[in-house]
C-alpha cells in the first residue's frame, strides 16, 4: 500500500499540468532575479552625482564637510574660501583642533595620519585641507583611486585644485562617493560653446550683498561691477565693503555709486585714457599716459587694457562684415555692441562716431599694429623710456584732425 501511494504521488508530480505550472513559477523567480539587480542598477544610473557648483552648496548654509575624499576646483579663490568657511564653522565648533592645513606634496603617511585619527578633544569629523594640490593628486593618484572607492577615512581630505578634468576615473569616484564643487562662474551653453551665465552670476551677487551687508544691490550695478573687476569675486567683496560705507544700512548699492568709487582714479583715467585715444584728442591722451606712467603704472599694463578697448573697433568691423553676408540692411550698432561696447549709456553711438573717423583702412592693420606694439614692449621697447615713446605713437597714429 505504502510503494502504491508513493507512485501515484510521483505520477501527481509529473503531470503535465503540474509540471508546466512548476516551470511557470521556476521562470517567474529567475526572471525577478534578474531583474531586481537591474532595476537597482537603473536607480543608480540615475542617482545625481555629488558635483554641485559652489552657489548650490553655498545655499545650503554651514554644513559638516563629508567623510573621504572632497575637491574644490576652479578659478575662483574666493568661492573656495567661502566653502571652507562653512566647512570650518561646523567642524570647529567644540574643538580649534580639528582642521589641518597643509601646502605642497606631503608624505602619504602624513596625509593618512591625519585623516584615521579622531579630533582629539571634538566629536565632529577631523577636516584636512591640501591647498595646490596639483602635484598631490599626480603623485598619488592611483592612491586616491582605492581610498575613495574602499570609503573607510575617518576625516575629511579636501584637496583645492584649479584645473581637475571630468575624463579621470578618480573625477567619476568622487563623483559618485565623495563631493566635487565647481568654483568657476556659472556658466551656460549655447549650442557648441559656453558663456558666464550673467543672470545668475548678478542674481548671486544680489543675494551675497543682502545677506552680508544688508544693503540692496541694483542689477545694473552687478553689472558695471563685475565688467569693472573681470568678474573676480574676490575683488567684487573687497568692493563691496568699501561701497557699503557709503550707503546707509538698508539703503541700495546703484550704478552711478560703482562708477563713481569702484576703481578708483586709476581705473577712470585709464578709460579716459583709451576712449580719448580712441577719439583722436592727441594732447587729453598723452596728459592721462604721462598721469599713469608717473603713478607707477608698468607700460606693459597699460598696453594691455589699451589693446583691448582698440581692438573692439576692428571687431566691430569683422562683425559687420559677416552680418552683411546675411542680412540685406546690417546694423551698425548691433556689430558694435557684439564687439563689446556697452549696450547702455554713450559707448555705442560714440564707438559708431569713432569708427567712421577712424576709417576703414586703418583699423584693417590695427590687429597688425598692436601685435607690433606688444611684441616691441616686449622686445626692444622693453625699457621705460622707449616704452613710453612707443605708447605715444600708438596714441598718434590713430589721429587724423583733433590734437
Amino acid at each position: 500500500m505504502a510503494l502504491l501511494a508513493c507512485a501515484r504521488r510521483v505520477k501527481t508530480c509529473l503531470s503535465p499540468t503540474r509540471c508546466q505550472h512548476r516551470n511557470f513559477e521556476l521562470d517567474s523567480d529567475f526572471k525577478m532575479a534578474k531583474s531586481k539587480p537591474k532595476s537597482e542598477s537603473s536607480s543608480s544610473e540615475t542617482k545625481a552625482g555629488n558635483t554641485l557648483h559652489a552657489f548650490d552648496l553655498l545655499q545650503r548654509g554651514a554644513m559638516p564637510p563629508p567623510r573621504g575624499v572632497s575637491v574644490l576646483f576652479g578659478g575662483q579663490r574666493f568661492l573656495k574660501r567661502l566653502i571652507l568657511q562653512n566647512f570650518q564653522a561646523h567642524t570647529t565648533e567644540d574643538d580649534e583642533f580639528a582642521t589641518a592645513r597643509l601646502e605642497g606634496v606631503p608624505d602619504w603617511a602624513v596625509i593618512m595620519d591625519e585623516l584615521m585619527t579622531t579630533s582629539l578633544f571634538g566629536s565632529g569629523t577631523k577636516l584636512v585641507i591640501l591647498d595646490d594640490a596639483e602635484d598631490f593628486v599626480k603623485k598619488f593618484r592611483e592612491k586616491l583611486e582605492d581610498v575613495v572607492a574602499q570609503q573607510r577615512l575617518v576625516g575629511s581630505l579636501v584637496l583645492i585644485v584649479d584645473s581637475w578634468p571630468s575624463n579621470t576615473r578618480l573625477y567619476k569616484s568622487i563623483d559618485q562617493h565623495g563631493l566635487q564643487v565647481n568654483c568657476n562662474l556659472p556658466e551656460v551653453t549655447k549650442g557648441r560653446s559656453s558663456a558666464t551665465d550673467t543672470a545668475r552670476l548678478y542674481r548671486w551677487l544680489m543675494e551675497y550683498t543682502k545677506s552680508n551687508f544688508q544693503l540692496s544691490l541694483d542689477q545694473k550695478a552687478a553689472r558695471v561691477l563685475c565688467e569693472l573687476t573681470e568678474s573676480n569675486l574676490g575683488r567684487i567683496d573687497c568692493e563691496l565693503a568699501k561701497l557699503s560705507l557709503y550707503v546707509s544700512q538698508g539703503g541700495t548699492i546703484d550704478e552711478s555709486l560703482v562708477n563713481e568709487h569702484v576703481g578708483g582714479w586709476l581705473t577712470k583715467t585709464m578709460w579716459e585714457t583709451s576712449d580719448a585715444i580712441a577719439d583722436g584728442n592727441l594732447r587729453v591722451s598723452l596728459e592721462l599716459l604721462d598721469r599713469l606712467l608717473k603713478s607707477g603704472e608698468h607700460p606693459l599694463a597699460l598696453y594691455g587694457q589699451l589693446s583691448w578697448s582698440l581692438r573692439r573697433y576692428p571687431r566691430a568691423v569683422e562683425v559687420y562684415d559677416r552680418m552683411r553676408q546675411h542680412q540685406t540692411r546690417p546694423d551698425v550698432s548691433e556689430a558694435v555692441k557684439a564687439a563689446g561696447f556697452r549696450a547702455w549709456g554713450d559707448d555705442v553711438p560714440r564707438a559708431q562716431h569713432n569708427l567712421k573717423r577712424i576709417g576703414r583702412a586703418r583699423l584693417e592693420q590695427l590687429g597688425a599694429q598692436l601685435l607690433e606694439c606688444d611684441l616691441a614692449l616686449k622686445g626692444s621697447h622693453s625699457s621705460d623710456s622707449r616704452a613710453r615713446l612707443l605708447l605715444e605713437c600708438l596714441a598718434a597714429s590713430l589721429v587724423t584732425t583733433k590734437s
